[in-house]
């Protein structure tokens, strides 16, 4: 129980970090690191490992 409550947790949250970062490439959102701008390519390819991760979560947690 405990763990199928982790999974989908975690699903959520990836869910929730990949629309985010979906958004900024979409909006063209600018976002900076110190003094490093942050390219639109990296929120693209957060979008494939977080929209991945959390398809992983819910498979995982559908099979619980």
């Amino acid at each position: 129980m405990k763990m199928r409550a982790y999974l989908v947790l975690t699903t959520v949250l990836f869910s929730i970090v990949g629309i985010i970062h979906l958004m900024r490439f979409v909006l063209a959102w600018p976002a900076e690191v110190g003094t490093w701008t942050v390219p639109l390519s990296v929120s693209l390819v957060a979008v494939l490992i977080c929209g991945l991760l959390a398809f992983w979560g819910a498979n995982l947690a559908r099979r619980m």
